[in-house]
């Protein structure tokens, strides 16, 4: 009798291993919980990054299709083979306005035009050459400055349909060259640029 009673009071092997063996189950519950609330907040974060880059990118997109349009336009951010800054007798200047026309220049031999340099055959290089420069679309109440090489050659202050320059020293070295015909405002190679034309000759 007396072992079946300690038989009775103790308690059930089977019973107390299931319930260890739960028990770890019921911990880890919070930890997976837990894990799946930052993989939800991880990914929160990277949707507002990617929204935030892609909101970017649209900016930076619409930044360049306004400057481009502006450049067709002739807006202020068009600057392009005639219109961009300039260095003139050692003075820059900003937007050029637009050129309708190269500038025409000619010698007994040769004749520049929009796609053709003026040519120019320098046999000796301490001789002139002269070179006439077509200026009948300038205006006849402005001056007429004419630059070869960035340089000032000719600052003509009553313009006629033509002015005549002459090259030497290093204008006549081998290669291509540079010739503007300038107008400005009021006269002042400092002031704003009313007039622009230009076009190179080559030296052979």
């Amino acid at each position: 009798m007396g072992h079946l009673d300690s038989r009775r009071h103790q308690p059930s092997s089977s019973g107390s291993s299931k319930m260890d063996a739960e028990a770890p189950k019921a911990a880890t519950a919070p930890k997976a919980s837990s894990a799946a609330d930052r993989a939800s907040a991880d990914s929160h974060r990277l949707s507002r990054k990617a929204a935030t880059i892609l909101v970017a990118c649209a900016a930076i997109v619409v930044s360049v299709i306004v400057c481009i349009a502006m450049v067709t336009a002739g807006g202020p951010a068009a600057f392009g083979s005639d219109k961009s800054h300039v260095t003139l007798g050692g003075i820059t200047h900003g937007r050029l306005p637009d050129s309708d026309s190269a500038l025409v220049m000619r010698t007994d031999s040769s004749v520049s035009s929009e796609d053709t340099p003026l040519k120019i055959t320098a046999d000796d290089p301490n001789a002139h050459y002269d070179v006439t420069v077509l200026t009948q679309d300038f205006s006849t109440s402005r001056a007429v400055y004419i630059y070869v090489d960035g340089s000032t050659v000719v600052a003509s202050q009553q313009p006629q349909d033509k002015t005549v320059i002459t090259l030497s020293g290093s204008q006549i070295t081998s290669g291509y060259h540079m010739v503007e015909a300038v107008q400005y405002a009021g006269n002042s190679p400092t002031a704003t640029v009313t007039m622009y034309k230009k076009n190179t000759y080559l030296v052979q």
